[in-house]
């Protein structure tokens, strides 16, 4: 028998007697409380001290699409069992490591390993003493990419794709041509690092220098989709042409980035401190270029030279053979910044400056053909900040930011082209304490200014909804209030309002209001705090004329609402109880404008539809959990319970009419439910056993419904 059946028969009666369930598993030792530290005042001699567990994790995949397609659950987990299974995974590791080497006075040497499942693992090592620090870790994490088949598929959905696009001319999302036999691509990301510090008293307090390597290494394999332009396919048949430009296929991931990191800091006096950074990053792609001519052979399609040669099944055009797809380019980045700041406790100032510049090392070879050769982004940013406390209750700040981006990039001929971008923020602000201090308030005031050197080429700026200049002010009013020892308030409204916008996503207009609410018993056992935003945001402060003389403006308008509540209690000293609730609502709409052709065709004619399109969607997240150590008995209780809701509609109106159900609606359920009980079986050796289950429950997409089983088996051995 599978492991997978097996785990789907007996999950139902283990899951009875879950009640609460924790949103993550974690290893058994990572669950366990660890020992005590001894501290840096401890009169003890040198001690080493710390954990091993082996443990034996067992876990399976239930409903859900069959094996030729990602379960949904399956994405966050990459899995192998025996054979060619890789629903079902036995997996045993002897390696879940705690260690700590105490000197007396501080852990001296400390080394950490958490593993989670064979493709979900991480560790950590450090060695400290009184003038250095070395430290180095790596982790390792796998999961399906891009592999629900299904939706990145339409064609596979019924009602996928738009049965309004069946003729030659509006074809280019007519039709979507699946050329991927297995959805279940998967890719691996490996990080890794190691630095080295020398303390401050090498330096007799003084100076800090440190060095440090950080690396990041991708590979498998990913599901790409390309829609092809009209020029791209040839063929005497329109409506077969039309519906071959938009194929998916499959592509290799290889790619690393390293990065090496300089800083140092110096404090000549106690009222003066400087720093500096110098880092150089490298980004390799050594994945395989692929080309038009090989998304070809994988589609099965021809490359010719006419339309006449294509015929009526169409075929992709010689002019494109050779392109590219989905180009990666090869870059390094070198950057540096110097800061400094000098000050008591009355007045404080900081000023600083950063520099870096990306470089592109890889072109395509119609990129070398046209002339590339360079494709640099130089940016520059400075900053000043001043705080001043010229009375007791009385603190006042400052600040001014500048950064500078300039694209010095060779032309290649495009509708839109971004050369430079600048950007200024300034502000201040004045908290006051009035009385005993108690109560603080907090007027301030921010500006924003943008100016963008933009290139529109052939294509009118005001058609474009962008602006090259946009400015903004902000004021709000923070406050905080100590109620009682036990009780204090939190509010911050502000309104935003700009002179000019520079996009449809930036506010015109705006306003919010964040309130927070926190509970604290004088004795300890328990806690609780509350918060509501609310967030508003509107623009239609941009609009254009078409070719048909009409005025047509976008008004864009959004909301936000956010409501949560989190605590925790200790009626008894054996148990610890922790709840959470959380509430959002996310709403969105625009003008819904149509054209006669597209956007920025030479002569399109725009009109307002006068249906205004509304996303809206709203989530509720409830979590809670219990630990129980009855006194004297050496035994460890713990369970919980997460449950989320999300729910919407992505359209509305005309649109949303015409979608197919599945598309036009948002509505899924997740839970997960998880128990563990550990025992002392004498003074170092515990036994532990930890259950978890996951369900994902999908109203729109059912394929997607579907549960994971895992069952985590651990000895841990104390020294």
């Amino acid at each position: 028998m599978r492991l997978n059946s097996l785990l789907s028969s007996v999950a139902p009666a283990l899951s009875v007697a879950l009640v609460w369930a924790c949103s993550v598993a974690q290893p058994l030792s990572a669950q366990t409380t660890a020992p005590a530290q001894p501290t840096a005042s401890s009169s003890t001699g040198p001690t080493a001290q710390g954990s091993l567990w082996p443990s034996l994790l067992l876990n399976s995949l239930f409903s859900g699409p069959s094996d030729d397609l990602t379960h949904y659950l399956e994405r966050y987990g990459v899995r192998t069992g025996f054979g060619n299974d890789r629903r079902a995974a036995l997996f045993a590791d002897v390696a879940d490591i705690s260690l700590a080497y105490h000197d007396g006075r501080r852990d001296l040497f400390t080394i950490e390993r958490r593993v989670w499942s064979r493709y979900n693992q991480r560790a950590t090592a450090r060695f400290g003493s009184d003038r250095v620090r070395v430290s180095g870790g790596y982790g390792y994490f796998g999961q399906a990419a891009n592999g629900l088949d299904y939706l990145f598929a339409p064609s596979l959905v019924t009602g996928g794709v738009d049965p309004a696009y069946t003729g030659g001319n509006v074809g280019y999302l007519g039709k979507f041509n699946d050329n991927v036999d297995d959805a279940l691509t998967a890719t691996t990301r490996t990080t890794y690092g190691v630095a080295f510090e020398i303390k401050p008293a090498t330096f007799s307090d003084k100076a800090v220098a440190a060095v440090a390597f950080r690396g990041l290494e991708r590979s498998g394999r990913v599901f790409e989709s390309l829609n092809m332009g009209g020029g791209d396919v040839l063929g005497t048949d329109a409506d077969r042409r039309a519906k071959l430009r938009w194929q998916g296929y499959e592509s290799t991931v290889d790619e690393s980035t390293n990065e090496l990191v300089f800083s140092a800091a110096v404090r000549p006096t106690k009222q003066v401190n400087i720093e500096y950074e110098l880092g150089y990053e490298r980004f390799r792609n050594n994945a395989p270029v692929l080309t038009f001519t090989d998304l070809a052979a994988i589609a099965g399609l021809r490359i010719v030279g006419t339309t006449a040669e294509a015929g009526a099944e169409g075929a992709i055009a010689a002019a494109v053979a050779d392109w590219p797809l989905h180009f990666l380019p090869d870059n390094n980045m070198l950057r540096q910044s110097l800061s400094a700041g000098a000050g008591n406790d009355k007045v404080l100032v900081s000023a600083g400056t950063g520099w870096n510049i990306l470089t592109q090392q890889s072109f395509t070879g119609e990129q070398l053909a046209a002339g590339y050769r360079q494709g640099d982004i130089e940016s520059n940013q400075a900053f000043v900040t001043f705080a001043a406390r010229p009375r007791p209750a009385v603190r006042v700040e400052g600040y001014a930011r500048r950064s500078d981006t300039n694209r010095k990039m060779d032309r290649f001929q495009t509708k839109l082209r971004l050369n430079a971008f600048t950007l200024w923020t300034y502000g201040v602000e004045a908290e006051v304490r009035p009385g005993n201090g108690g109560l603080a308030v907090t007027p301030g005031w921010g500006r924003r200014t943008a100016d963008r050197d933009i290139e529109f080429d052939d294509v009118p700026q005001q058609r474009s909804l962008i602006r090259t200049e946009s400015s903004s002010d902000e004021i709000f009013l923070r406050t905080r209030w100590k109620l009682s020892p036990r009780l204090s308030f939190r509010a911050t409204p502000s309104v935003l309002w700009a002179d000019e916008t520079g996009y449809v996503s930036e506010p015109a207009r705006a306003a919010k209001m964040n309130l927070a609410l926190s509970y604290s018993s004088t004795d300890g056992r328990g806690s609780a705090t509350t918060f509501y935003t609310i967030r508003t945001r509107r623009n239609d402060d941009l609009s254009f004329v078409g070719t048909d003389g009409r005025a047509v403006t976008q008004d864009a308008r959004g909301s936000l609402h956010q409501l949560g509540l989190a605590g925790a209690l200790t009626p008894i000293e054996t148990t610890n109880v922790y709840w959470s609730y959380a509430w959002s609502r996310d709403q969105y709409n625009a003008n819904l404008i149509s054209a006669t052709t597209r956007r920025y065709d030479p002569t399109p004619v725009f009109y307002s539809r006068d249906d205004r399109q509304t996303y809206l969607l709203g989530s509720h997240t409830f979590t809670l959990g219990a630990d129980f150590t009855p006194a004297g008995r050496g035994v460890t209780w713990g369970a919980s319970y997460t449950a989320a809701r999300t729910a919407g509609d992505t359209a509305s109106g005309g649109v949303l009419s015409v979608l197919p159900t599945e598309d036009g609606r948002i509505e899924n359920w997740y839970q997960t439910a998880a128990v563990r009980v550990e025992r002392d079986l004498d003074s170092s050796l515990t036994i532990g056993v930890s259950y978890l289950l996951d369900y994902y429950s999908d109203r729109s997409y059912a394929d997607l419904t579907g549960g994971l089983s895992t069952l985590l088996l651990g000895i841990g051995y104390r020294f």
